[in-house]
């Protein structure tokens, strides 16, 4: 059977595809506002997109983020163990919820872009924020809480080499997002695409954004840390050259300690040594991946509640998926928009939140 097909001019098929979609009134383009704050030394961007507001999120998990725990007392296990108990039947409502909406599995012939073989195919984002976002799916169902295949990552590489050219612009930048606490909206295989470029949307020229995930690889040639320093642990790898086999292992490596960083947090006996043969997760989480890097966040909340620096609650509440990967973050209130921008230590330590915090995994997370 052949595998991903050689994809000829993707960017020039994905903005003639986003154009007629776009005039056809097939998707809708929100408008949004943005400035750049610095979170930890990290330019971040903060986008306000006020017609997110009315916008349904199917399927997106509701709960409140937990905070870090010391170590459980007796009572503490015996109430975990029971919490245990009733996850089957919270995810298995929530996989209902999503399944009922699967968008991926007859989208409409003005969103299709085109098809990557057998396997997969590329599909416009109806509802997008940066333009010309798209997304790679699979063409037969396959569950978006089980772990990528090979397959996935060839697919992946090849749109991400077809925009490393000059008509590409600044590249492409892709996340996917699994499990209840990832931001995750479809049960349906997907990843997200946006070209780099359009992402720049509305920054000035001189901004100091760029994509953060590309800096989590990046050393400080004095003091030889990592350059690029966040309030939650990810593990970051340099992945320049490798092809799909390679990026497949990798992440699965990355997985694997994604799981003990999240273990050695929640100090919880589901997270044991090996990943699951079936394929099935222990943990949510977000994976990113530019043409160099490969970035994976293990995820403890879908939102965040900020507060002020006394810890009086800011009434602020945030969802978070992959773009984080990319630095940017997304509010859907004008409030909350200008209320961020004047307080944004808030920000950062909300999103202390959303994962281990740093200062709770010592473990070499970046090379």
């Amino acid at each position: 059977m052949p595998g991903i097909l050689p994809i000829n001019d993707l960017p020039r098929l994905v903005s003639t595809a986003f154009s007629r979609a776009l005039g056809q009134k097939e998707l809708t383009f929100y408008s949004t506002e943005v400035a750049v704050l610095t979170l930890g030394g990290v330019p971040f961007q903060l986008r306000f997109a006020p017609g997110l507001s009315r916008k349904p999120e199917p399927g997106a998990a509701t709960t409140a983020p937990q905070p870090t725990q010391p170590e459980p007392d007796s009572h503490q296990v015996l109430k975990a163990n029971e919490e245990e108990t009733k996850l089957p039947s919270r995810l298995e409502a929530r996989k209902a919820r999503m399944l009922a909406n699967d968008v991926f599995k007859n989208p409409p012939v003005a969103l299709r872009i085109t098809d990557l073989g057998p396997s997969h195919y590329l599909v416009l984002n109806k509802f997008a924020i940066a333009a010309e976002h798209f997304i790679l799916a699979t063409n037969e169902f396959k569950d978006q809480d089980d772990l990528l295949e090979r397959d996935d990552f060839a697919a992946i590489r090849a749109c991400i080499d077809a925009y490393d050219k000059p008509e590409g612009g600044e590249g492409l930048f892709t996340f996917f997002n699994s499990g209840e606490f990832s931001g995750a909206s479809q049960a349906h295989r997907h990843v997200q695409m946006i070209p780099i470029s359009r992402m720049k949307d509305g920054l000035e020229p001189d901004s100091p954004w760029s994509v953060v995930a590309d800096k989590l690889t990046v050393k400080d040639t004095d003091l030889g840390g990592i350059v690029a320093k966040l309030p939650f642990t990810v593990i970051a790898r340099n992945i320049s050259g490798m092809d799909a086999n390679a990026l497949h292992s990798l992440y699965l490596e990355m997985y694997q300690e994604g799981c003990i960083a999240e273990a050695l947090n929640a100090r919880h006996p589901k997270h044991d040594s090996e990943h699951h043969s079936d394929g099935t997760p222990r943990i949510s989480y977000n994976l990113a991946m530019t043409k160099d890097t490969m970035v994976l966040l293990p995820r403890l909340s879908d939102k965040i509640h900020l507060q002020d620096d006394e810890g009086k609650p800011l009434d602020i509440k945030l969802s978070v998926n992959g773009t984080i990967l990319a630095g940017t973050v997304l509010v859907k209130e004008e409030h909350d928009y200008k209320t961020v921008q004047t307080l944004p230590g808030a920000l950062k330590r909300g999103l202390q939140q959303i994962g281990v915090a740093t200062h709770l995994y010592p473990g070499p997370l970046s090379l």
